[in-house]
Formats: C-alpha cells, structure tokens, sequence
C-alpha cells in the first residue's frame, strides 16, 4: 500500500546518486533528477514514450534522441516502462515507515481514550450532554469594576482601606500631568499637599477629583482640602469645570504671596507655575 503523502519529499543519498552519476553532464543531470522526481512522484515506472519522456526532461527531439541511452543505462527498460531499482526500494521504505508511524499514533490515542470516564455517554446528542458530569457548562462573566463615588471613603475613616498611598499618588500625579502639569513637578505637588494637610485628606480629595474630573485638578484638589480641613468652604464645581468662570478666593491669594517668601515653594505656588506653563504653551 503506497502512501499519497509521501509525494511531497523524495530522499537523496547523496554519495550514492554522484557515485553513480560522474559521466553525466550539467544537462544530464537535470533531466536524469527529473525522471527521478517524475517516478517518486507518480509512485510508479515511467511509460516508455519518447514524447511523454522528451516533456519530463523538458528537452527537444533532437536532444533526446542523443541523451536517452545515456539515461537508459539507470533504468531497467522492459514491458514499455522504464523501472528504477533503487527508487522502487525507497517507495517501499518511505510506504513501510508511514505505516509504522499511523500504527503508532492510532495506538497512542488508543491508550489515551482506554481510561475515559465511563459517565460521559457515548451516544449524547450533542456536545454539552457529552461533557462529564464534573465539567461546568457554564463560566461565570468576570463583571466590570465599579466606578468610584464621591461618597466610596467617608470623611474621617480610614481612606488607605480603598486608596492606598501608592494608588493616591499614581492617580494624583496622572491627573495632573492629563491637565499640563510636568510629571516631575506633579510629585513634588502631591508630596506637598500630603505634608500640608495629611495623607487621608488628600486621598479624599483625589478620589472626589478623579469622580468630577474638574478643568483645573490643581486648585481643586486644594480647594478640597483646605474643606476637609475646615479652612474654607467646599469648591464649586460648576465654576471648576468651566474655563474662564474661576474665582480667585482672597486667601488663596494671600497663600500664594506668603508662598513666595517661603524658603520650599508651597502646593498652591506650584499649581500656580504648572497653569502659567500650560497658558504659554497653550
């Protein structure tokens, strides 16, 4: 039994094919490996006609009728066909490892359904009712995480047990870098806030933030913490979402100029600096 499969490679002793081939010339050694790759490939002797021949080796009649008993001499000419020892040796090699091969892989998969769990029917209708009774049919949809709330932290709980003080910088610092400010000069502004008015206010006034997305996060979050600290009252949003419509409080003002006196520039002085960069880049 000849295996189709097998058409596609076709084995080469090297050795062997020069040993046998040094008279041949340049052209025939390319129409001697035709007929060889035209035998391998129609697994069987080639029918002897000169025109079936001439087309294989791709030659003219003239060049053939000077090249076929040259090529004659590798073949056993008889019965109108051209038989080849070695070739018909190798089909029956490549055929005897094939089978080998299937034989192997039908054991093996043999093997591995011998031990299949006796549950699972064998005539079920369709593939669900094949499963085995352990199996889940069914996977649970991973759901989204909620967004935050404006009241997810309670003022005067302990914050880190939702925002930890690592989340609380990443988030502050990557809301303010959204909005202009320079990444470097958005940590020294985080840092500042949490040693003015302590690391649970500021982790309040990050999570309302990022909830109300304001048009300056900078002076909101300020804003937010002077109220949670009890220094003036809760920001208007409707003002802080709006360009142009922001009102400058009197004692911010006046933080700002003593800022300026002071020998570490102030949270609120390096809200200031990041809108001056961001109108002059604007």
């Amino acid at each position: 039994m000849t295996d189709p499969k097998t058409d596609v490679w076709m084995p080469l002793w090297i050795g062997a094919y020069l040993a046998d081939t040094m008279k041949l010339t340049t052209v025939q050694h390319g129409a001697y490996f035709l007929l060889l790759m035209a035998y391998w490939r129609e697994r069987s002797p080639l029918k002897d006609d000169d025109g079936e021949l001439r087309s294989i080796t791709k030659t003219e009649r003239a060049e053939w009728k000077r090249m076929r008993p040259v090529l004659a001499e590798f073949f056993k000419v008889a019965d109108g066909v051209w038989w080849h020892k070695r070739v018909e040796q190798e089909m029956a090699e490549a055929d005897k490892r094939s089978a080998a091969a299937k034989l192997k892989a039908q054991k093996g998969a043999d093997a591995r359904w011998k031990d299949k769990d006796k549950s699972t029917p064998s005539d079920a209708p369709s593939i669900l009712q094949a499963l085995p009774d352990d199996k889940p049919k069914e996977c649970p949809t991973p759901s989204p995480l909620p967004l935050p709330s404006e009241d997810s932290v309670p003022n005067g709980t302990d914050g880190d047990a939702v925002l930890t003080k690592q989340e609380l910088w990443k988030s502050g610092k990557s809301l303010l870098a959204e909005q202009g400010m320079p990444k470097v000069q958005c940590g020294s502004f985080v840092g500042k806030l949490c040693k003015d008015y302590t690391d649970e206010v500021v982790i309040d006034a990050v999570r309302s933030c990022v909830v109300k997305r304001p048009a300056d996060a900078a002076q909101y979050l300020i804003a937010t913490c002077q109220h949670l600290k009890g220094l003036r009252q809760k920001p208007d949003i409707a003002k802080q979402t709006v360009p142009g419509r922001q009102e400058r409080d009197p004692e911010l003002v006046k933080r700002e100029n003593d800022a300026k006196l002071a020998a570490a520039p102030s949270a609120e002085t390096l809200a200031r600096i990041a809108q001056i960069k961001q109108g002059a880049t604007a």
